[in-house]
């Protein structure tokens, strides 16, 4: 029992503004992420501003896109509170 404890508490919140801003540098609008989880515009708004947590299922298909756009393995997944640095396109 003691060793869930720690392990639950060893794992970090997904950044779900940082996920969202990523794809959408990738070019992916609200609409285009919307459509793929089957869900609203306004939805994708909320998960982006904080306002709402995506269901287990919407989550994995947002990490499954962010992965897929990105080419990181789903399990680097930007966290809270987990600096990342931020790259700079060549020009």
């Amino acid at each position: 029992m003691r060793k869930l404890q720690r392990f639950a508490a060893a794992e970090q919140r997904v950044d779900w503004w940082r996920v969202i801003t990523d794809l959408e540098r990738a070019q992916w609008s609200h609409e285009r992420l919307a459509a793929e989880c089957l869900r609203s515009k306004g939805w994708v708004d909320g998960v982006k501003n904080g306002q709402s947590e995506p269901r287990f299922h919407d989550g994995l298909i947002l990490l499954k896109i962010w992965s897929d756009v990105t080419g990181k393995c789903r399990l680097e997944y930007p966290a809270e509170g987990k600096r990342q640095p931020v790259g700079i396109a060549a020009g």
